[in-house]
């Protein structure tokens, strides 16, 4: 079987058979082949695994960045609505123990509102929105989710005023 290449592109499993045929060396030869080639796809491997964490990284970074941004511009401008004021005095407040010192005051993540199922339904019921065909619009699901971002700010800005007066 010598001067017939080795360089098999389907799985070797099928073709053992034939293998038993082939001179050792050749093997030997072949196997050195998929040894070097392994190790070079090994390495570009971690090279591209390097260069993804590093971007990711970056990615994190940016987005963080943004986020912060995002959150001063909006404590900054808002201004407390009715809207604002309906679902915070909906909201079931309670504490929270971490087993600790540490004792937070926050909501039912899951059930933040009246426990629909979907906080973007719960806003849009507590708010009287009318829904086209029994769902929220891509406007009122947008509007859903800035009153979500900005409720803590909202509650922020109350429990000041309230100390100022």
């Amino acid at each position: 079987m010598s001067g017939r290449s080795l360089r098999l592109d389907t799985g070797y499993e099928n073709s053992w058979g034939l293998l038993d045929e082939v001179d050792t060396s050749e093997l030997k030869a072949e196997l050195e082949r998929l040894d070097s080639f392994a190790k070079t796809c090994n390495e570009k491997a971690r090279e591209v695994a390097s260069k993804s964490d590093r971007i990711n990284r970056k990615r994190h970074v940016l987005s963080e960045a943004i986020e912060r941004r995002r959150y001063r511009a909006t404590v900054d401008s808002l201004v407390v609505s009715d809207d604002h004021r309906k679902l915070l005095a909906v909201m079931d407040f309670r504490l929270y123990k971490d087993g600790g010192d540490y004792v937070f005051i926050g909501v039912d993540g899951k059930r933040p509102l009246i426990s629909s199922g979907s906080i973007h339904r719960d806003i849009a019921q507590i708010l009287g929105w009318e829904l086209p065909n029994d769902d929220l619009s891509d406007d009122q699901y947008a509007t859903a989710d800035q009153l979500i971002y900005e409720l803590p700010i909202a509650l922020n800005k109350i429990l000041a005023m309230e100390q100022e007066s």
